[in-house]
C-alpha cells in the first residue's frame, strides 16, 4: 500500500469510526429512557433496553474501522514512536470490540476489555502524541495529550461523566490526527 492509499483509508476510518460509534451510541439511547451522559456509564448502553443491539453491534464494528485507522496510521509512521502507538492502538481495538462482544453483565471480561481499550488508547495517543512532536505536528499531538488525560482521569475516578469526556476526546483525537 503506497503513502497516498494508506492517507486515504486513514482518513475514511477515522472519520468511519466516528460516524458508525455516534450512530451506534445515538441508537441505544433512544433505546434507554432515562439514560444520561452525566451519570450513566455507556456501557449501560449495551444491556437491558431495546437498543442494546445496536450499542453492542456499534462497538463491534467500531472497533474494527479502528483496526484499520491504526493499520493506516502504522503505514505512514516515520518514527518508531509513532509506529508503537499505532502498535497499542491495535490493542485497543480489540478491547472495544470486546466491550460489544461482553456487555457489561458480563464480568470479569467486560471491565478487562473496556479497560483495554481505555488504557491502551491513552498509551497509542500519548506514543502518537511523541512521534506527532518528533514530526513537527503539534495540533495532533495536543489532541493526543489530551486524550491522555482524559483517560487518566477516569481511571483514577471511574465517574460516568470522565468516560464519556473521554471517549469524546477520542473521537477528536482521531479526526485530528487523519
Amino acid at each position: 500500500m503506497d503513502g497516498t492509499r494508506a492517507r486515504r483509508l486513514l482518513v475514511a476510518s477515522a472519520w468511519a469510526t466516528v460516524l458508525v460509534f455516534v450512530a451506534s451510541v445515538s441508537l441505544a439511547v433512544v433505546g434507554k429512557p432515562g439514560y444520561s451522559l452525566f451519570y450513566s456509564y455507556l456501557s449501560e448502553l449495551g444491556v437491558e433496553n431495546a437498543g442494546g443491539i445496536w450499542f453492542n453491534y456499534g462497538a463491534v464494528l467500531t472497533g474494527a474501522l479502528l483496526l484499520l485507522f491504526f493499520f493506516s496510521l502504522f503505514r505512514l509512521a516515520s518514527n518508531s514512536f509513532s509506529k508503537a502507538g499505532a502498535v497499542a492502538g491495535f490493542a485497543a481495538a480489540l478491547g472495544l470490540a470486546g466491550v460489544g462482544v461482553f456487555t457489561q453483565d458480563v464480568e470479569p471480561q467486560h471491565a478487562v476489555a473496556a479497560g483495554l481499550f481505555f488504557a491502551a488508547a491513552a498509551v497509542a495517543a500519548v506514543l502518537n502524541a511523541v512521534g506527532s512532536l518528533l514530526e513537527g505536528k503539534a495540533s495532533q499531538a495536543g489532541a493526543a495529550i489530551a486524550f491522555a488525560f482524559l483517560s487518566a482521569g477516569l481511571l483514577l475516578t471511574q465517574l460516568p461523566l470522565a468516560q464519556n469526556l473521554a471517549v469524546i476526546a477520542f473521537c477528536a483525537w482521531l479526526l485530528a490526527t487523519a
